[in-house]
C-alpha cells in the first residue's frame, strides 16, 4: 500500500528509534533500529482488523465477477456408460444362454438468461457498490493505523528532546551551583543564596526521572500501536 506523503518525508529525516520488541513467548528477543517508515509498514502488515478487511476486499472482489459472469450462457455435460449381463432362454434351441448389453448416453444442455427484469444488471451494480466499500474501509483502517503509530512516534521524539533540554538546564544549574559555592567560600556571597539552587537542583532531578518516565510511556504506546 502506497503510504502517504508525510510519511514519506519524515523518512527521508533518517531518524531511528531504538526499539526493543517481544517474541511470541514475552521474552525480550532483540534490539532493532527501525524508522518510522519501518513501524508503519510492520503495523499494517501485522494487524489482525487490516487482514480481516483485505479478505473481504477479496470476498467482495470475487462475487462482483461473479455477478458479472452471470451474465454468459452455461453449457452442462453428462455422461453415463451402463454393463448388464446374464442368461435368457435362446426360442430357437430352447437352451439357455448368456446375453451382455452395454449402454451409453451423453447429453449437452446450454442456458443464457435474455432478460430477468434487470435483476442481473442491479446484482451487478450493488456487487461493483460491495467492492468499493470493502476497499474503502480497508484504506480508512489503513490510515488510521498510519495516524496512531505517525502519533506515537512523534511522541517519543519529542519526550527525548525534552529529556536533552532538561539534561541541559541540570547542567546549567549545576555550574551555577559550583560557581556560587567558590563565591560563598571566598566570603563574596551569603550561603543563604545556595538554599533556592539547592531547589532548582532537586527540581531539575525530578523533572528528568519525570522526562525519562515518559521516554518509556511514548515507546510502551508505539508498541501497542504496532499491535493496533
Amino acid at each position: 500500500m502506497k503510504l502517504p506523503h508525510f510519511f514519506l518525508s519524515i523518512k527521508h529525516l533518517f531518524i531511528i528509534l531504538i526499539l526493543f520488541f517481544l517474541s511470541q513467548n514475552n521474552d525480550l528477543q532483540a534490539q532493532k533500529a527501525w524508522t518510522l517508515n519501518d513501524c508503519v509498514i510492520y503495523a499494517r502488515a501485522n494487524n489482525i482488523s487490516l487482514k480481516q478487511l483485505g479478505l473481504n476486499t477479496k470476498r467482495a472482489k470475487i462475487n462482483h465477477e461473479q455477478s458479472k459472469a452471470n451474465r454468459l450462457p452455461n453449457l452442462n455435460a453428462n455422461t453415463s456408460y451402463g454393463l448388464n449381463f446374464g442368461f435368457a432362454i435362446d426360442p430357437t434351441t430352447n437352451t439357455f444362454s448368456s446375453q451382455t448389453a452395454q449402454s451409453g448416453q451423453l447429453s449437452l444442455s446450454s442456458s443464457v438468461i435474455l432478460f430477468n427484469g434487470f435483476q442481473l444488471k442491479n446484482t451487478i451494480e450493488q456487487r461493483e457498490l460491495e467492492r468499493e466499500l470493502a476497499k474503502l474501509e480497508v484504506d480508512n483502517l489503513a490510515n488510521n493505523i498510519d495516524l496512531t503509530v505517525f502519533t506515537a512516534y512523534m511522541q517519543i521524539l519529542l519526550a527525548e528532546e525534552q529529556l536533552k533540554v532538561l539534561q541541559k538546564q541540570t547542567t546549567l544549574t549545576d555550574n551555577q551551583y559550583e560557581q556560587v559555592q567558590k563565591l560563598i567560600n571566598v566570603g563574596l556571597r551569603p550561603a543563604g543564596d545556595l538554599l533556592e539552587l539547592e531547589a532548582q537542583k532537586a527540581n531539575d532531578e525530578v523533572n528528568i526521572v519525570n522526562a525519562k518516565n515518559a521516554i518509556k510511556t511514548a515507546y510502551l504506546a508505539l508498541s501497542q500501536a504496532l499491535d493496533y
